[in-house]
Formats: structure tokens, C-alpha cells, sequence
């Protein structure tokens, strides 16, 4: 579409060059808040993880940590077994991974070749739907 065929469907709408941008300004503004609120936890989270213990804890809140303690990323793997929790993590995804390329494309591949496949699926065609 051409641009005065955008002009004329702007004119016939009764949508000027101001109220236009003033949407577009809008939603821009409305995306930003958005955006801010969720980010908002995130570096919440990301500021707790640098401060003290009691201050991690304290009310009223504070944003920014006193000193900051880098130190605070190495206490979960010095006070447990982090690296048990990893491979298990590990074990358990690999070991999905594999079963579902094992077993989901074999009833794939029988509906497939089967000359009606209606045959397979007439029962779950017959529900009663709500």
C-alpha cells in the first residue's frame, strides 16, 4: 500500500498525524511500564543475592546492599552437594530426551500408514464435546 493510501485510510478513519503519535506514545509508554514490572523482580533478586544476610532480610527494603558480597554465589555449592543435584538434573533430561525420540514417533508413523486413519481416531472424534 502506498503511502497516501495510508494518509487517505488515516483521513477516512478520522485519525490525524497527532492522534496517531499519541498512540503510538502511548503504547510505548504503556510497553515500558510493562516492561518495568517485570524486570522489577529480577533485579530485586539480583540485589538480594549481593547483600548480607541481615540485610537481605531487613524492612524497610534497601535496593542497593551496604557492600556488596560476591562471596554469596560460592555458599550454595560449599554448604551442599550442588554438583549431585546438577547430574541429576542431567540424568533426568537426557534420559526424557531419549525416551520421547524413542517412543513418540512410532504411533506417529502408524497413523501415518494406516489407509484410514478415521479407524484410529474415531473414538476420540465421537466424544461428546462441551
Amino acid at each position: 500500500m502506498s503511502l497516501q493510501g495510508v494518509e487517505a485510510e488515516r483521513s477516512a478513519a478520522g485519525l490525524s498525524g497527532a492522534t496517531a503519535s499519541a498512540g503510538w506514545v502511548f503504547r510505548f509508554v504503556l510497553l515500558g511500564l510493562g516492561a518495568a514490572a517485570l524486570a522489577l523482580p529480577f533485579a530485586y533478586a539480583i540485589s538480594t543475592v549481593l547483600k548480607p544476610a541481615a540485610e537481605a532480610l531487613s524492612v524497610p527494603i534497601h535496593w542497593l546492599p551496604s557492600r556488596f558480597l560476591w562471596a554469596n554465589f560460592l555458599l550454595p555449592f560449599q554448604q551442599t552437594n550442588y554438583g549431585r543435584y546438577f547430574f541429576n538434573s542431567f540424568l533426568v533430561g537426557v534420559s526424557v530426551v531419549i525416551l520421547n525420540l524413542i517412543t513418540v514417533p512410532w504411533p506417529d508413523t502408524a497413523s501415518a500408514s494406516c489407509a484410514t486413519r478415521a479407524v484410529i481416531f474415531s473414538s476420540w472424534w465421537s466424544w461428546p464435546r462441551s
